[in-house]
C-alpha cells in the first residue's frame, strides 16, 4: 500500500486496457501528458506496459518505479532501461495460475460441500525486486520469448514449446 504523500491519478472506473499493450500505451500517453510527475506505476499486468515504457524517456523524464507481475519481456526491458532510468525500481508478483487456484478451490468445495481453504483473498507470492533482489533479481532470459513467465512453474523451454506449437 502506498503511503497517503502519493495521489492516485487514475481512480475507478480505470482506464480498461484488457491488458492489450496498444490501449495500455493509449493510457499511459495520456497520464503522462496530464500530469508532470509521475512516481509509481502499478499494474496488474506488466509485460502489456513494455511498449508504452519510452514514452516517459520520449518526454525527458525516467521512467517510474513498477509494481507489477513478472514477464521475461518487462525484466529484458528493465535490464535494457534501468542505467538510464534513475527511478526505475522494479517490484513484481509471479505470474502463475495459482491466483486462479484459490477461486477453483472455494467453487469446488461450494459445490460439494467440502471444506472451503482458508485464504480469502489472494496474495501473489512476490517474484523480483530491483533494489533487494529478494527472493530474485530483475530476471530475463534474452534467448527465450518475451511472452515467457520465468517465475512460473513450468519451465521457460517447455513454455517456449507451447506457444510455438501450431
Amino acid at each position: 500500500m502506498l503511503g497517503p504523500e502519493y495521489k492516485f491519478i487514475n481512480p475507478e472506473p480505470f482506464d480498461v486496457t484488457n491488458w492489450d499493450p496498444a490501449l495500455t500505451q493509449k493510457v499511459l500517453t495520456a497520464e503522462i501528458a496530464k500530469n508532470n510527475k509521475i512516481d509509481v506505476i502499478v499494474s496488474d499486468f506488466g509485460p502489456s506496459l513494455v511498449g508504452a515504457l519510452p514514452l516517459f524517456e520520449k518526454s525527458g523524464r525516467s521512467i517510474p518505479a513498477l509494481a507489477t507481475s513478472d514477464g521475461n519481456s518487462l525484466g529484458c526491458f528493465w535490464k535494457e532501461h534501468e542505467k538510464n532510468n534513475p527511478d526505475f525500481k522494479l517490484f513484481t508478483v509471479s505470474t502463475e495460475n495459482d491466483n486462479a487456484r484459490l477461486a477453483v478451490q472455494w467453487a469446488v468445495a461450494a459445490a460439494t460441500g467440502g471444506k472451503p481453504p482458508e485464504e480469502t483473498s489472494f496474495k501473489g507470492p512476490v517474484f523480483e525486486n530491483s533494489v533487494t533482489g529478494k527472493p530474485h533479481p530483475v530476471q530475463c532470459r534474452a534467448d527465450l520469448p518475451g511472452q515467457i513467465y520465468l517465475s512460473a512453474e513450468l519451465s521457460p523451454e517447455e513454455q517456449t514449446k507451447a506457444i510455438n506449437t501450431k
